[in-house]
């Protein structure tokens, strides 16, 4: 089988994979008795969407898709660190 053809085969799927996952993971944030675990389970929810990103992008993976990803997660990070340590962005 083709990657394509799999891609397509099994994308209806993950898109609804997806859907679950983080409508279980709002809901786990909201309930004070599951905030903890959900929110430890965060960087295994963005790891995971983010292969299941590389996987099913259709387009060759070039120099353009790569320096955005890694913008993004530097953006990320930097606004975590700021969040983090001031407490300015998120809240104390």
């Amino acid at each position: 089988m083709l990657i394509s053809e799999w891609r397509n085969k099994y994308l209806k799927i993950v898109k609804v994979f997806i859907i679950i996952i983080y409508s279980v993971g709002v809901l786990g944030l909201i309930l004070p008795q599951t905030s903890g675990m959900m929110a430890s389970l965060t960087p295994v929810t963005l790891l995971l969407s983010f292969i299941l990103l590389l996987i099913f992008h259709e387009e060759k993976i070039g120099k353009k898709f790569i320096s955005v990803v890694i913008a993004l997660f530097l953006t990320g990070l930097i606004l975590e660190m700021i969040g983090v340590n001031t407490g300015k962005i998120f809240g104390a």
